[in-house]
């Protein structure tokens, strides 16, 4: 038997290069959500919103940005979008998500103490070249 370091380097399997691929992949679509996020949060600013939390996490959920809109605290999904080509932003909000955003929120409201706030929910797609906000996207239940 030959010990550990006295043998030979056996080249890397060859899935590591498809592996490191989708490592540089996943970088850049969490790159591309974040640079959506910041605009996004631009956006809500420059609309006169107050920014209360970003990227906010609890057990339940994260929730992209929260924000005050006059008497409303606002929960909003920002869903980044290369093309409209294979559905919006919103589409992407099915019912599953919608669930854990409204828990989130809960969460939130309850650590806040703002639990007799008006509340709505919010998504900003971001596409490369413009922003679409839609507002009352889905309803709290």
């Amino acid at each position: 038997m030959v010990p550990f370091w006295k043998k030979k380097e056996r080249p890397l399997p060859q899935g590591s290069e498809q592996q490191g691929a989708a490592q540089g992949k996943k970088k850049e679509k969490k790159e591309k959500g974040a640079k959506g996020e910041a605009q996004a949060k631009a956006l809500l600013q420059k609309a006169g919103c107050t920014i209360l939390a970003a990227n906010y996490r609890c057990r339940q959920a994260e929730i992209d940005l929260i924000a005050k809109d006059g008497e409303e605290v606002v929960f909003v999904e920002v869903k980044y979008r290369s093309s409209a080509a294979l559905g919006s932003g919103a589409e992407a909000v099915d019912w599953r998500k919608q669930q854990k955003i409204r828990q989130g929120a809960l969460s939130f409201l309850q650590q806040e103490g703002l639990m007799d706030s008006f509340v709505r929910f919010d998504v900003i797609e971001v596409y490369p070249d413009h922003i679409q906000w839609i507002k009352h996207a889905f309803w709290e239940q």
